[in-house]
């Protein structure tokens, strides 16, 4: 059962109105008596500069201030005992903070981001730390009982927890052995990281999101890079994995714009779904015998042309197996599907953003659902005779299409086959008004659109 609530109008206009006043404030003042601030009652304001928080509140919300993107100062007073997570994340003008003896928990990613954040005193002797509370601040150092920051790295007995700095390069020192999960993420001004002898382990999204990491060398005893490990590291141009590593794991260097060429290690075992998914300047992979197992998508809209594995194989920028073309691994303009081709698997070329032509081979007689979902740049597609459906979501939101070519041997177009396909100009159909009539058509097809080919 469904139960859908609606507001008065009264009501929705004074919600509207009091969320539009959150977001212009420039100077808070807490009244006397407010014993907690609420979560994400600030959230995005970016004009908001300073915040007066009285005594008697105890806890600051989850996201209360998040992205407050010009709030400068702020007090925390003496009797609060919670920072919720995200609470401060991604207030970049924020230079310094006090956290006074009360607190005894400071929540996840509460202050990450904070690029600015150079100055932390932490005034109790037990605090309850959250995963990444300080990441992508500008803390060099700092020492508390629950708390040492060193170069820029919070590391506790051998792992190291998180990076607090903006340096350009890190140098991680010896006796580490695990990187732990998301420890770097979002530092966006690391250019370079030197990695130990000593480390074992790097866990997942170690790297995420560090846009200007140019190269790293994996350090031998690594045996596994883990999911999202440099995913969207756009200017990552060379990584070196050595030998030992058995494992890529999903989507780890997802996004990796700039790499172009990687050699995979002997003895490499497996290489997961997503692993170099979207690294459009990736040319050149070699992979060893040793691999067992590719998963889906591994180098969709990468740049590869050819590349031939028993486990992979991609001709014309197109992984095929059994006929079927997997998934596009090319990010060409124009990409043309070969003669023994009968199929073009469930999202093969979906979000291919620079795909502009496509031809389609005569042997083609399915396409899987979402085929080309979200392919921006196209602009006119014929679909083969043969072709029985227009499956869900087949050109769903591809914003540049303005012909499509439909045969006779169509006999349904599901729902949202044309849904955002906001250009669309022409739907020329091959077969004849009354076989058009017939034709099973679900939502958003534009009757408007349709011609007939044979009048």
């Amino acid at each position: 059962m469904t139960i859908k609530a609606k507001l008065k109008p009264e009501l929705l206009e004074k919600f509207v109105n009091h969320r539009k006043r959150r977001l212009i404030a420039k100077h808070v003042v807490f009244p006397e008596g407010t014993t907690e601030v609420e979560y994400f009652i600030y959230t995005a304001n970016k004009v908001l500069e300073t915040v007066v928080i009285p005594q008697g509140v105890t806890r600051i919300g989850e996201g209360a201030f998040e992205d407050c993107i010009s709030l400068k100062t702020i007090n925390i007073p003496d009797g609060v005992t919670e920072i919720g997570g995200w609470a401060f994340e991604g207030c970049t003008s924020l230079e310094s903070i006090t956290i006074p003896a009360s607190v005894t928990k400071i929540g996840f990613k509460a202050f990450m981001g904070c690029k600015n954040l150079s100055e932390l005193r932490i005034l109790g002797s037990t605090v309850e730390i959250g995963f990444g509370a300080f990441s992508g601040c500008n803390i060099n150092e700092l020492s508390c009982p629950d708390l040492t920051i060193h170069n820029g790295l919070f590391i506790k007995d051998s792992l190291l927890i998180s990076c607090t700095s903006q340096a350009a390069e890190v140098v991680v020192p010896d006796g580490i052995t695990k990187i732990v999960g998301g420890a770097f993420m979002t530092c966006q001004a690391l250019q370079a990281v030197s990695l130990p002898k000593t480390l074992q382990t790097i866990g997942s999204g170690a790297f995420r999101q560090c846009t200007s990491l140019k190269t790293i060398n994996i350090p031998e005893g690594i045996t596994e890079i883990g999911q999202w490990t440099f995913k969207a590291c756009k200017s990552l141009e060379s990584v070196s994995i050595p030998n030992g590593v058995t494992l890529i794991g999903r989507l780890a260097f997802f996004g990796c714009e700039s790499l172009k060429s990687v050699v995979l290690p002997e003895g490499l075992k497996k290489i997961n779904t997503l692993a170099f998914c979207g690294c459009a300047s990736l040319s050149s992979v070699v992979i060893p015998p040793s691999v067992e197992e590719i998963g889906h998508n591994a180098f969709k809209k990468c740049n590869i042309n050819e590349l031939s594995h028993p486990y992979v194989t991609i001709r014309n920028g197109l992984a095929i197996k059994d006929n079927a073309v997997l998934y596009c691994a090319t990010s060409a303009a124009s990409v043309a599907i070969p003669d023994g081709v009968s199929e073009i698997k469930r999202g093969g070329f979906s979000n291919c953003t620079s795909l502009e032509s496509l031809i389609i081979s005569d042997s083609v007689k399915k396409i899987g659902i979402w085929a080309f979902a979200k392919c921006k740049s196209l602009k006119s597609i014929v679909i083969p005779d043969g072709v029985s459906e227009i499956e869900l979501g087949l050109f769903k939101e591809c914003e540049s299409l303005e012909t499509v070519t439909i045969p006779a041997s169509v006999s349904k177009i599901d729902d949202e086959a044309f849904d955002g396909c906001i250009s669309l100009k022409e739907i020329r159909y091959g077969g004849t008004k009354e076989q058009w009539k017939a034709l099973e058509k679900g939502r958003h097809v534009n009757e408007t659109a349709v011609t007939f080919i044979n009048g």
